[in-house]
């Protein structure tokens, strides 16, 4: 890894990590609605995602995406069939919990 890179992967994280982005906000919510006990998985598991992000970004994903530009667009399809079945199973609950009140 030249030193190029390695300010790049370093600068990545620091950015993704300090920001306050999303789930700090859904952290505060969930700790305000639920208690700082039942956010603990919510926190542990970004906290992983986020560090696996950062180690495969550091190990040299974005190479292999490079080299296999196929790789890529199949995880764009695959991300956007995953994101659709979440998308309708919110919407589900959400009609769910409306008609239950």
């Amino acid at each position: 890894m030249t030193i190029e890179h390695f300010f790049a992967v370093a600068l990545f994280a620091l950015v993704t990590t300090g920001t306050p982005g999303p789930n700090n906000i859904m952290f505060a919510a969930s700790g305000a609605n639920y208690g700082i006990r039942k956010t603990l998985p919510h926190m542990l598991g970004v906290n992983l995602g986020l560090g696996s992000l950062h180690l495969l970004m550091g190990l040299g994903l974005g190479a292999v995406f490079l080299n296999f530009p196929l790789l890529q667009q199949v995880l764009k399809v695959v991300e956007t069939f995953a994101q659709k079945c979440i998308d309708f199973f919110v919407k589900y609950f959400n009609e769910k919990l409306i008609t239950r009140v």
